[in-house]
């Protein structure tokens, strides 16, 4: 398995053009170290990053959605909730579950 990425490796796993990347990088908002003129990074650290986002934006949504409509999001074991659900709610369910698999909690 490849410890490292360039740029465009980077850029593709996030959708996104490489440009943003450069950005990204020298803003500060993602992990990468310049070797003679040349970005590398950490698949881990990169990987961690995506986790830490999408946790982010999880409970950004979360939270909104407590303060303006007074709904708590939360993950339990039945999966009946999958089973009866559809469209936006089936989605929103498969997205919270890919979050707890990837922090490596159980549900």
């Amino acid at each position: 398995m490849k410890e490292f990425l360039t740029t465009k490796e980077v850029a593709e796993l996030l959708n996104i053009n490489e440009k943003k990347i450069y950005s990204l990088v020298s803003e500060g908002k993602i992990p990468g170290t310049n070797i003679t003129g040349k970005w590398i990074f950490s698949k881990s650290q990169i990987e961690e990053y995506i986790k830490e986002k999408s946790l982010q934006t999880l409970k950004n949504f979360s939270d909104k959605l407590s303060a303006e409509k007074g709904i708590i999001v939360g993950i339990g074991s039945d999966d009946t909730v999958l089973q009866n659900s559809t469209g936006k709610t089936k989605i929103l369910y498969y997205f919270i579950l890919q979050l707890v698999v990837m922090q490596g909690l159980s549900y």
